[in-house]
């Protein structure tokens, strides 16, 4: 056997239940110091009957409660002891429906006529607690009704309210709907369940379209960094495909230098060991510019030289080379910002061979014994002067030698702007301006 208390907090109308009694549908009912009252199991409900509804005494505290037959009770009082049929006793009225008098947002009174015509309310994220007053509006004798709400979305189970109100103090944002319905001591529920759509709106940043856009702007963030990556890519490939041509027509060239001057002293060996001395040296020379070609094309791809500072350093060190092996004095400025700069591999590769090309054939041909050598920085604009003190040359009427032409070659590779001028007597000045690429 299983035991249960129920007390006013279970709806008891009141906890001075004194006995009780079973009719034969179940029902239990219990004698109360202001009246008897019946409780539906099933339902979980009660209805009180007092003197209004007849009982001339309503104080069922003493004597007890008997069952006379199938059909009938009898519960006893200090005065006198009530017999009745439960099958008799009328029932309650089926509840109407279940009206909602009032809304309140953030403890604000809202319209709730005009919403309720709607049937529906709308509420921003912030504006997100609620709370619902509903009641019936038909007039019941003893006043028995339960009632019970729901918010769909939310709650999980009816509520069986108190105070006939519903609090819902945060709503995360998404669409509810408020159901209410009375139930009377018999366990009959409203004629119809009241209803109203709740739709508590996301903040924009949190709203689909948003969302989609936000995705779309990621999407199209990352195809752009993928065609910068491959842009970069690119124009590596082609940097270093621009590199290696340059660098194959030199060895190309000088390969086929060192091969006609090797086949021309091997025939004069014998005859004339003066000119094949010079064919031997024109060798060394050749071999030795080779060798300084794929060391210079090695360092420029370094991306630790990126920075101007390691190509000045780099020019430097050549100048040192040619003043130790030579008669000549080599000056370089520098204008300081120059060091800070950056240059891709192809810009730094080709500066760093007109800039030998220039000095090589001051020092080799035109006999120079000063050369002063100037770098400036104008308009990110990197501007690289070279002016020596030889014997200098004819630019319109002398032909152009293969160091020349190499040169003019290496600055339209990079889109600069390359200048030679040149007397006879007044020495050669080169200018050559070109873009840096940071």
């Amino acid at each position: 056997m299983t035991h249960r208390i129920i007390s006013a907090d279970d709806g008891l109308p009141s906890n001075s239940a004194s006995y009780l009694q079973i009719d034969r549908r179940g029902r239990v009912w219990i004698g109360l110091q202001d009246g008897l009252c019946r409780w539906n199991l099933s339902q979980n409900s009660f209805t009180v009957f007092d003197r209004r509804d007849g009982i001339q005494f309503d104080n069922f505290t003493s004597g007890g409660a008997y069952r006379i037959g199938d059909s009938l009770l009898a519960f006893t009082t200090s005065h006198n002891f009530l017999v009745f049929d439960p099958e008799m006793v009328m029932h309650s009225t089926r509840p109407p429906q279940v009206t909602i008098t009032d809304l309140k947002v953030l403890n604000k009174r809202m319209n709730y006529d005009s919403i309720m015509r709607e049937g529906r309310m709308e509420l921003n994220h912030r504006n997100n607690s609620i709370t619902i007053d509903y009641a019936s509006l038909q007039y019941l004798e003893h006043g028995q009704l339960t009632y019970y709400h729901k918010l769909e979305g939310l709650d999980e189970y009816w509520v069986r309210s108190t105070r006939n109100q519903a609090i819902y103090n945060y709503l995360p944002y998404r669409n509810y709907t408020f159901l209410v319905k009375a139930v009377n001591g018999d366990g009959e529920e409203s004629e119809a369940v009241t209803r109203l759509i709740i739709q508590v709106r996301p903040p924009f940043w949190r709203s689909y379209w948003f969302m989609a856009m936000m995705v779309f702007l990621l999407l199209a963030f990352l195809y752009w960094l993928d065609r910068l990556r491959m842009q970069k890519i690119r124009a590596t490939e082609s940097i270093r495909t621009r590199i290696a041509t340059s660098l194959t027509e030199d060895l190309t060239n000088s390969l086929s230098s060192i091969n006609i001057s090797s086949e021309l002293a091997k025939n004069k060996i014998e005859q004339d060991r003066e000119r094949t001395r010079d064919y031997i040296h024109q060798i060394s020379e050749t071999s030795n510019r080779m060798t300084q070609a794929m060391y210079d094309m090695v360092w420029s791809i370094n991306p630790q030289n990126d920075q101007m500072v390691k190509t000045l350093e780099r020019m430097k060190q050549f100048a040192l080379e040619q003043e130790s092996f030579n008669d000549v004095n080599i000056q370089i400025e520098a204008d300081p910002h120059i060091e800070d700069k950056h240059s891709d591999m192809e810009h730094r590769y080709e500066l760093l061979s007109i800039y030998k090309e220039a000095i090589t054939n001051a020092v080799k041909h035109s006999g120079a014994r000063n050369i002063q050598v100037q770098l400036r920085l104008r308009k990110q604009k990197l501007q690289l002067l070279i002016q020596d003190d030889g014997k200098g040359f004819n630019t319109s009427g002398v032909a152009k030698g293969r160091g020349i032409l190499d040169m003019k070659r290496r600055a339209a590779a990079i889109n600069a702007n390359l200048e030679i001028l040149s007397e006879k007597n007044t020495g050669t000045l080169v200018r050559l301006e070109m873009k840096l690429k940071t």
